[in-house]
């Protein structure tokens, strides 16, 4: 658990987080919501700091993302007044009032907190991957034989998604790519985002240089296609993964240099896409457009904290992937039913849905709302769901099954800030069931083969 060092620092980062809320309550100002909420994202990024975590921990990451998707708007908003607005687009405009405003600082900066607590809390400094599987040569030969199987499936599937992809493109534009969020049908292509991370994870745990330069190479032409058809998701998390990857894999640590090298060049893919979308910079300075642009979240939540009248079946998908069961038993009939954001989206403007129009969301959304709006369970789902990122990170370096998971779903933890709680809850079930039917072809065969050995040697 924590030492007294730890302790310490939680302690004054509570005391710092209690006392900066008076502070706004006081003047009454939204611009002072938005200094304190700066300062209190530098006052955790300082107690992360105190730590001395690896270099770049799966809490480096989630600070990351948090900054890229939320508090990087209020930073630039605190000192332009050009970034300052509120207001929400999405076909109509949504005009908030200051008292929305203030709650969504507080539900985001409780949220990031509470958050954050659940993963310093528990989370361990961890070993080189390099030492995992020393000694467990039925491991390596597993992770061998699955990264074989698995590029098998990705050298079949991947050109069909790919070209479907860009079909879409062509022929709707960008929004071509999200046009079928408006309906909910079974799609075996899907098979090719649970497979890709799964080689990936898989590649790393076999010691084989061949087998990780080919699953690399699979992540890198996947990334780099949907890269030119608009979507810049997957390039920018799969190059923060390898770099976690890279940190945990070398006695010597990346440095703060390469890694703020490494976040302004996502900037600029970032705003290179954005550009070829057809949303150049307007607002000037290129990472101050980046960080007013990404940050959208923040003033989606603001109509988003306080929405009704969603199905009970947006919930339990929200932990549980059983919204195909729920499809084929007719209890789900439209995709506005499958999650929150789809749901929020077809109510601000069903038009725009149709057309694959997105709006983006966040983990804290689901959680407010899963939390049925209780502050006080919000809090503490906030800190479960933190704890459960620091056990799975812990038990990545001492369990080779539960590493290959982990490694699956570091593209989606980065991501939560900006994502649903699904994508985190959804894919570790689907990760860890692909995995398991690798283990259980991979025992059959063995089986298999050391009965047809037997048979060979009885003749």
């Amino acid at each position: 658990m924590c030492n007294k060092k730890h302790f310490i620092i939680y302690m004054s980062v509570s005391f710092y987080f209690s006392y900066l809320f008076i502070l706004p309550y006081v003047f009454d100002s939204i611009d002072a919501h938005r200094v304190v909420s700066m300062f209190l994202f530098c006052g955790i990024s300082l107690a992360t700091y105190l730590l001395k975590l690896e270099r770049l921990s799966i809490l480096h990451l989630y600070m990351i993302g948090c900054f890229s998707f939320i508090y990087g708007r209020y930073f630039v908003g605190s000192f332009f007044e050009d970034y300052s607005d509120f207001t929400l687009g999405y076909g109509v405009y949504y005009h908030p009032t200051s008292l929305e405003i203030t709650n969504s600082f507080f539900l985001f900066n409780t949220g990031f907190f509470f958050f954050w607590c659940g993963i310093a809390l528990f989370i361990k400094r961890n070993d080189h991957l390099t030492v995992i599987c020393n000694g467990k040569e039925k491991i390596q030969d597993f992770a061998k034989k699955g990264c074989v199987f698995t590029f098998l499936i990705l050298a079949c599937c991947l050109p069909f998604d790919l070209y479907n992809k860009i079909i879409s493109v062509v022929n709707y534009g960008y929004d071509g790519l999200y046009i079928s969020q408006a309906s909910y049908k079974f799609n075996f292509l899907r098979l090719v985002s649970i497979v890709l991370p799964v080689s990936f994870s898989l590649s790393l745990f076999s010691k084989s240089k061949k087998l990780v330069l080919i699953a690399c190479l699979f992540v890198f032409v996947y990334s780099v296609l949907l890269l030119l058809v608009g979507a810049r998701e997957s390039i920018i998390t799969w190059v923060f993964c390898t770099l976690w990857v890279y940190d945990h894999g070398k006695s010597k640590k990346v440095s703060s240099l390469n890694l703020f090298l490494l976040f302004t060049l996502a900037v600029l893919i970032s705003v290179a896409v954005e550009a070829y979308r057809g949303n150049p910079v307007t607002h000037g300075f290129i990472l101050f457009d980046f960080l007013y642009k990404q940050g959208f979240t923040s003033v989606v939540a603001i109509p988003a904290w306080h929405m009704s009248g969603y199905s009970i079946y947006s919930l339990i998908t929200m932990l549980v992937p059983v919204g195909g069961i729920f499809s084929m038993l007719g209890v789900i009939k439209s995709s506005i039913d499958i999650n929150l954001f789809n749901y929020f989206a077809f109510s601000l403007n069903p038009e725009f849905f149709n057309n694959g129009h997105g709006l983006g969301w966040s983990v804290f959304l689901d959680i407010y709302h899963l939390s049925q709006k209780n502050i006080i369970l919000y809090f503490f789902l906030c800190f479960l769901t933190g704890i459960s990122i620091a056990i799975l990170n812990n038990e990545t370096f001492k369990k080779p099954f539960f590493g290959m998971v982990f490694i699956s779903l570091i593209p989606k933890i980065i991501y939560l800030p900006r994502a649903g709680l699904f994508i985190y809850s959804n894919n570790f079930f689907y990760y860890s069931l692909f995995i398991c039917l690798l283990l259980l072809l991979y025992s059959v065969a063995i089986k298999f083969i050391n009965l047809h050995g037997r048979k060979r040697v009885k003749i």
